[in-house]
């Protein structure tokens, strides 16, 4: 498997928008997803579904800018799932416009604790 490079991936957020007219948020949504099957398929892999369904959760640290958002959209896929999420934020003053819109997307199941 080859796996594009932060540069590359850049160029090709940056293409993705310029040339075919996705949205950022569009993008993020995408990635989010896909990200949250990855976790979701390790979890199934190492049998360790039954246990996060009941007492334990998945924890997830966000930032406040475009990564954070990114975590935000993870978390609230896992939940999906249902899976216990907690999201720790290391600061309580979001900056990027995603963030704000993800984290009022976050369903009132999720946790989210302000470091």
């Amino acid at each position: 498997m080859r796996l594009a490079t932060r540069d590359e991936c850049r160029e090709i957020e940056v293409r993705s928008i310029s040339e075919r007219g996705l949205s950022g948020e569009l993008l993020m949504e995408a990635a989010g997803s896909l990200a949250a099957r990855e976790i979701r398929e390790f979890i199934v892999a190492n049998r360790l579904e039954k246990k996060l369904k009941s007492k334990s959760f998945v924890s997830i640290a966000c930032g406040v800018g475009g990564n954070g958002a990114d975590g935000l959209v993870i978390a609230r896929h896992l939940e999906s799932v249902g899976l216990n999420v907690r999201i720790y934020l290391v600061d309580e003053s979001p900056k990027h416009g995603l963030f704000r819109a993800n984290l009022g997307r976050l369903p009132k199941s999720i946790e989210c604790r302000s470091s």
